[in-house]
């Protein structure tokens, strides 16, 4: 996906497992149910919940609950397709409804043969989130993933060609500033195939 090959998002079991494995987590980490009263002097756990709700989250995104409680805020719902190719550098804030999608890793051929072991490789197209980058928006969409734009792929029904690319969002950046560039550049990243 890094190398911005096509790959087959919908009918590949690996990516079906993994969004399945993600939608188990998601649902328990949305869905858990807020503290009935505030009490001060708590903190931010209150908040965003009890160790019971944040595993759901480390478990996700593949950190520590440690990592989780201390650096990671994100306002529920929180969604995303697969959550292991997220890469957080420092703490940050999520506002409510962030989507993150096309991120994982998922291993294949060039020849798409699974006997081809020479040119099976890892392929991710990560997203990397900045220290201190707040997402504050309400409903921000982070989108690695793209279906293809060419029209002999789609044109095959069989297969559900797509392919990723990296974005990263840098320290201290927030949604705001992220808007002057971002449809720019997925437009000149993806209008090259």
């Amino acid at each position: 996906m890094e190398r911005c090959l096509p790959y087959d998002g919908v009918f590949d079991d690996e990516l079906l497992e993994g969004r399945l494995r993600t939608k188990k987590y998601m649902k328990a980490y949305n869905e858990y149910p807020a503290a009935a009263t505030f009490q001060p002097g708590i903190g931010p756990s209150q908040f965003f919940g009890p160790d019971e709700r944040l595993q759901n989250l480390a478990e996700l995104l593949g950190l520590p609950l440690e990592r989780i409680r201390r650096d990671i805020f994100i306002e529920p719902p929180f969604y995303c397709d697969y959550g292991t190719q997220i890469e957080f550098k420092g703490s940050c804030y999520f506002n409510y409804g962030v989507t993150i999608l096309g991120t994982y890793m998922h291993s294949y051929s060039f020849s798409h043969s699974s006997t081809d072991k020479d040119n099976l490789y890892l392929d991710a197209a990560k997203v990397t989130i900045g220290t201190r980058a707040g997402l504050d928006q309400e409903s921000t969409q982070i989108y690695s993933a793209s279906h293809s734009v060419n029209v002999i792929e789609r044109r095959d029904l069989t297969s559900g060609i797509a392919r990723s690319h990296p974005v990263t969002i840098g320290d201290d950046e927030d949604t705001l500033q992220l808007l002057d560039h971002a449809i720019l550049e997925m437009v000149r990243r993806f209008s090259r195939f």
